[in-house]
């Protein structure tokens, strides 16, 4: 359920941008800004999702469970001009408006509440990241038709001595 989550995401986001003809690259988070040296790259502006802990499910009917979880999504950006440069400093806005963006694609989403949000520089890159609670139902499907004859019937047309199979 937790991949299944992770990319509904990935592909709300990048629906989302892909509208406004814009690139993000959203990828699970697995320690690229603290250990980069462990990866290849990270492509910005990026969005790494994070989810804390696993899925807290409460039965709700017979067949009907409810599920709350927290994720964070880290909003990836390089900001272009030193953020002293008061008089570049629209620049360095447009870089973060990307993670606006972001919150109100996910946002939109039913079950999805914000729960904060901070910002930090990671070495060169400037990180928004927004920490959210989501809860999803889930009923198990059941199989309602049935599967009709499942046993092997050998075909009579082929002879005993034609191809055999041992």
């Amino acid at each position: 359920m937790i991949l299944f989550l992770y990319s509904e995401i990935a592909k709300l986001l990048s629906e989302g941008f892909d509208e406004q003809n814009e690139r993000l690259w959203v990828d699970l988070d697995r320690g690229q800004l603290e250990d980069p040296e462990s990866f290849e790259s990270i492509i910005v502006p990026a969005v790494l999702v994070n989810f804390q802990r696993g899925i807290e499910w409460k039965k709700l009917g017979q067949r009907t469970e409810l599920g709350e979880t927290t994720f964070s999504l880290k909003v990836v950006m390089m900001l272009d001009e030193p953020t002293f440069n008061v008089d570049q400093i629209n620049i360095n806005l447009e870089k973060l408006i990307t993670e606006d963006k972001v919150h109100a694609i996910v946002s939109q989403q039913k079950g999805i509440m914000r729960t904060g949000t901070r910002a930090y520089p990671v070495r060169t890159y400037y990180v928004v990241e927004h920490r959210y609670i989501v809860t999803v139902d889930y009923e198990p499907t059941s199989i309602t038709t049935p599967l009709g004859n499942l046993s092997l019937e050998l075909d009579k047309s082929i002879r005993k001595d034609e191809n055999p199979l041992f």
